[in-house]
């Protein structure tokens, strides 16, 4: 986004070099954090979110390399159908008022890039936080859009409230529209308590506030105040374990097999103790500490 930013500096300002030297600078941290620091912290190796761009190159430099020697597998997976779908989404609640100032959307070029070029599939919906780093330069861009209409502003703004309700009607998460049809129906129940949260709360709370826990996904929203929490099944330091069977998570994929694998060789394993399970909620502890 900041190498975006400094491009449309340039361009739109005609500020040339301090555009250049903060495109400069966002591309130089990101090869800083892609090539120096995940690795340091990760223990040397690279990048655990590679795999998702295995199909276009499997890394930075890859996937540069794969741009000039086969730019059409590029554009074949950037613009799938779940991809087009996606753009769709982006644009049409801002009644593609963003798309009249191109300039600004050059912002967001290398978050979409990041967004459409992955394999895993909820980068490419905007129910998750992927697009997060999208919104701000696409609003700001039917801002600028819209300021282009000139004396067309009552009809534009009319049309721009009625792309806003129709898209949060289509897509948003209000949990009232899964009653009317086409109606959004993702996670409209997520904010509903179940007796399965209730049975996940009181299984946590065996957990002392200062362990290092290791946890699947869904449970380790409800940890991630800690100082330190790994994600399952990695155990490294980790003294405790929260395992949720029903929904299971494998490091950042949603993988059954693998996580219960795991899970029935922490059952054999010696070293850890179950000490809660109940409706698929599963608590070890290490024998050790």
């Amino acid at each position: 986004v900041v190498a975006g930013f400094g491009i449309w500096y340039a361009l739109a300002r005609r500020r040339r070099l301090a555009g250049a030297l903060i495109a400069a600078a966002g591309s130089a941290w990101a090869a800083i954090a892609i090539g120096v620091v995940i690795p340091h912290y990760n223990t040397g190796a690279e990048s655990a979110f590679y795999g998702r761009y295995s199909e276009v190159g499997g890394s930075a430099g890859g996937i540069l390399e794969t741009l000039f020697t086969d730019p059409l597998r590029i554009a074949e997976a950037a613009f799938s159908s779940r991809d087009l779908r996606y753009l769709l989404h982006l644009v049409a609640p801002l009644a593609a008022l963003c798309l009249l100032s191109p300039l600004v959307l050059i912002a967001a070029l290398p978050e979409l890039a990041i967004n459409l070029l992955s394999a895993t599939t909820t980068q490419t919906s905007i129910h998750f936080h992927y697009t997060a780093g999208l919104i701000p330069p696409l609003v700001i861009a039917a801002v600028f859009g819209a300021k282009r209409i000139g004396r067309r502003a009552v009809p534009v703004a009319t049309i721009a409230l009625l792309a806003a309700i129709a898209g949060n009607y289509w897509l948003g998460p209000i949990p009232g529209w899964r009653h009317l049809p086409g109606g959004q129906q993702f996670q409209a129940t997520a904010a509903r308590v179940t007796d399965h949260d209730r049975v996940a709360a009181r299984a946590l709370e065996l957990i002392p506030a200062n362990a290092v826990v290791s946890a699947t996904n869904t449970l380790g929203g409800h940890l991630s105040e800690r100082r330190r929490l790994l994600s399952f099944p990695f155990l490294q330091d980790a003294t405790w374990v929260a395992a949720d069977e029903t929904q299971p998570g494998y490091a950042d994929r949603h993988a059954p097999v693998p996580t219960a694998v795991q899970l029935a060789a922490l059952r054999r394993n010696p070293d850890w103790r179950l000490v809660f399970q109940e409706d698929g909620i599963l608590v070890f502890r290490r024998a050790t500490s």
